[in-house]
């Protein structure tokens, strides 16, 4: 029987796999009403050509949101964007958290993971804007 996890990643990393072309600053964030409450995360991040996927943390290990696990959730969100993209996944690329702000009512993981999707849509467009303008 084969291995179609291991096809995929072959496939993914050896044919299709992306990156970007230079450095870019990208900050991803929900701000929305969910009934009663608020939802919010805002993560920002800088995004660079590499080899591989890779994920570099300056988020401070005092922070709050670091204590609660929410950078993990975006980056669950964000690397869900980037592997599905039409021209294949982004994931030659090094995400660095610099910043994860928190409020200590309206902060989530579903906020935050939804912020790694805003990220990835942001990051996605513009690899698209610079594509059509080569």
């Amino acid at each position: 029987m084969k291995d179609d996890i291991e096809l995929w990643k072959h496939n993914v990393t050896a044919r299709w796999a992306q990156t970007v072309e230079s450095g870019i600053e990208i900050t991803g964030e929900r701000n929305r009403r969910l009934g009663p409450l608020w939802e919010c995360a805002k993560v920002t991040i800088y995004v660079e050509p590499s080899d591989h996927f890779e994920v570099v943390d300056l988020v401070e290990s005092t922070s709050k949101a670091r204590e609660e696990g929410y950078p993990d959730s975006f980056i669950f969100g964000l690397l869900d964007m980037l592997i599905t993209l039409e021209h294949g996944p982004l994931i030659r690329v090094r995400v660095t958290l610099k910043t994860a702000e928190y409020d200590p009512i309206n902060s989530t993981r579903n906020a935050y993971w939804q912020a790694g999707r805003d990220a990835g849509r942001k990051l996605a467009e513009t690899v698209s804007r610079s594509r059509r303008h080569t």
